[in-house]
């Protein structure tokens, strides 16, 4: 029973008993003597390191990797140096910082990092795990992991675009330009919200709405951007009516450059839109029925796009407050270096996508 459940558990059952009375087959099924007892006995045992392995992933944290360590003895690395991160004694590669993580934790830390983050890419994922942690390797297991990772292959869809794209001008200035737009609404339940993004960082934020008129777009830029973090020089938005009247009174009275894109262009604004397609990616890796599911679902995913961006090479949450989101570790992001890799990236961006359009 216990291996049943593990195989269908990613599918999220619900287990209804019924009493042997009612269920004559089953009932006598499991009376049959078992002619492989002892093969099944053998078995268990790994069946429980499995559940054991699922059920400690959220208590990975740097003192269990500090113990696994001095158990494990797999901290052989050359460069290996021993060095206190947050009051913590860890092995770490002298020449990146990074935390060698020993054998026993590499695949439930890969586990771990999929399902906190709500099954993200390759690269995105790698470069996450890569700013905190390193093993020999790591970059194998990783892809191994998510190209076989089955909600991945299931909801995750490649799809054919048409036109060549133009590089765009890449502007490295946080907090300097927004991006805000609505996604939704979805389902039945029209499930709606309104994100936004600092272009540079990668920083993002979103709501769920009930509607996406004006006032209220207006007023969740106001409460979840303009009064945490520091006023932007201009925001980006489309010609949608959530963008009319009260927004634009709004960008005004704090001395904020509007900057409308042309209509049904949604590449215009191209950062919020890759954004949007991650979340609609992450929505098929879960359930979501209820207006509640969809909240919390939200608060997952903001927590989640705070990986590492493949253009910055750091996640948002390192390049805006200088702290991994995961393991708290410090980070200095060296803005002048980012731009020239932002550069970079975006011209090998291009190409890549170029190749895979058609003219």
């Amino acid at each position: 029973m216990l291996r049943w459940r593990l195989e269908i558990e990613e599918f999220g059952p619900e287990l209804h008993y019924v009493k042997g009375e009612n269920n004559v087959i089953a009932d006598t099924l499991s009376r049959l003597p078992r002619a492989d007892d002892s093969d099944a006995q053998q078995q268990e045992p790994l069946v429980a390191v499995a559940v054991m392995d699922l059920t400690t992933l959220s208590t990975v944290d740097l003192r269990e990797i500090a113990r696994c360590q001095k158990r494990d003895g797999t901290a052989t690395l050359k460069s290996a140096t021993a060095k206190e991160i947050n009051g913590v004694e860890l092995q770490v590669d002298s020449n990146t910082g990074r935390i060698i993580t020993p054998s026993s934790l590499q695949t439930p830390i890969i586990a771990a990092y999929h399902e906190w983050l709500i099954h993200p890419g390759v690269a995105a994922m790698l470069k996450t795990m890569q700013n905190t942690l390193t093993w020999t390797g790591m970059a194998r297991d990783v892809v191994k992991y998510v190209r076989s990772c089955l909600i991945c292959t299931k909801n995750k869809h490649p799809t054919v675009k048409h036109g060549k794209l133009s590089e765009k001008t890449v502007v490295t200035r946080p907090w300097f330009e927004v991006a805000i737009d609505p996604i939704g609404p979805y389902g039945k339940q029209k499930l709606s919200a309104v994100t936004m993004i600092d272009t540079t960082t990668r920083l993002a934020e979103m709501q769920a709405v009930a509607d996406a008129f004006s006032d209220e777009t207006s007023y969740l830029f106001d409460r979840l951007w303009l009064c945490r973090y520091p006023r932007p020089g201009r925001v980006m938005y489309d010609q949608g009516t959530e963008f009319k009247k009260e927004f634009v009174e709004l960008l005004e009275s704090y001395g904020i450059a509007a900057v409308p894109t042309t209509t049904r262009n949604p590449q215009a604004n191209s950062i919020i839109e890759r954004l949007h397609r991650v979340i609609r990616d992450k929505m098929r890796a879960q359930e979501i029925v209820t207006h509640d599911d969809w909240e919390n679902f939200l608060h997952n995913a903001t927590f989640a796009l705070r990986a590492v961006h493949s253009m910055l090479s750091v996640s948002p949450a390192q390049a805006t407050f200088g702290r991994d989101m995961i393991f708290s570790v410090e980070h200095t992001t060296d803005w002048h270096a980012q731009h020239a890799r932002n550069i970079e990236q975006v011209r090998k961006n291009n190409l890549r996508e170029n190749a895979g359009r058609r003219a």
